[in-house]
């Protein structure tokens, strides 16, 4: 989800407080149309400054397509596997966008099946990195911004390290499958 946090930054909106985003974009970030990521920035007690990113990801039913459950496996583009959401400003300084959110769900040649789940569902997220976002502030309010900001550092180097030391212990091999279509995924390692 980093890196669809990264989208949202990269695509040049104002920030605000009481904003999040939402996306499903695998070339930004995202896994496939219905896992849908929700970002939200949690600001400083003065709302100047972003400390943190709170992002949730949660696969929806469906988000259009050419069938229901938005995965077919005859679709040919992006937008036949449903409705790409690209960084949309979901949430405005604290206010749920329903209308914009719902002209995007039920726009385009495939249309979400029921934007109403949809909606709902994206309304479960944002109170979810709300959760989030308020529980950091605990923790900073707690043991101090620049400590919890240097465990969060610590993390990622440890995840870093056990990455390395997991393929350190990986031989050199290769791997075949021919899947129900004909087709052949090759893995080389």
């Amino acid at each position: 989800m980093d890196e669809t946090v990264r989208s949202v930054l990269a695509s040049g909106q104002d920030i605000n407080p009481g904003d999040a985003f939402v996306q499903n974009n695998p070339h930004a970030g995202g896994s496939h149309l219905p896992d849908i990521t929700v970002v939200s920035p949690v600001f400083d007690e003065a709302g100047g400054k972003i400390l943190f990113f709170v992002a949730s990801r949660a696969h929806h039913e469906d988000v259009g397509g050419l069938s229901p459950g938005s995965m077919s496996p005859r679709g040919r583009t992006i937008h036949e596997e449903g409705v790409l959401l690209n960084n949309l400003r979901l949430v405005a300084g604290g206010v749920f966008q329903t209308a914009e959110i719902e002209a995007a769900l039920t726009s385009g040649d495939y249309p979400a099946r029921n934007p109403a789940q949809n909606i709902a569902d994206l309304m479960a997220q944002v109170a979810a990195n709300a959760a989030g976002a308020s529980e950091l502030k605990k923790l900073a309010a707690h043991y101090g911004l620049g400590v919890v900001q240097a465990y969060m550092g610590h993390i990622q180097d440890n995840a870093e390290q056990a990455v390395h030391r997991a393929l350190e212990r990986l031989n050199n091999g290769a791997f075949e499958l021919e899947v129900d279509s004909g087709a052949e995924v090759c893995v080389d390692i």
